[in-house]
């Protein structure tokens, strides 16, 4: 009975640092997991600013070239007048 009990205790002994090694890696692979989240996050947030700047400049370009067309347009027509 005794050699029983030694022998379900070593078991649980074993079984508790096999699960801690488990629960060690598993920390590490969090962490890990969560530096590279925060990684990609903020190239994520730093590209999303510069497409939004990079389409603010092309709507004032738009807005540019139309003005300027329209001039165009309304000076060729002064012309043929």
């Amino acid at each position: 009975m005794i050699s029983s009990s030694e022998e379900i205790i070593e078991q649980s002994q074993s079984s508790l640092a096999f699960h801690i090694q488990i629960q060690a890696k598993l920390e590490a692979s969090e962490l890990d997991q969560q530096t590279w989240c925060d990684i990609v996050s903020e190239i994520y947030v730093r590209e999303t600013a510069e497409r939004t700047r990079q389409t603010e400049i092309l709507s004032q370009l738009e807005e540019h070239v139309s003005d300027k067309w329209n001039s165009v347009a309304e000076y060729l027509q002064t012309r043929q007048n």
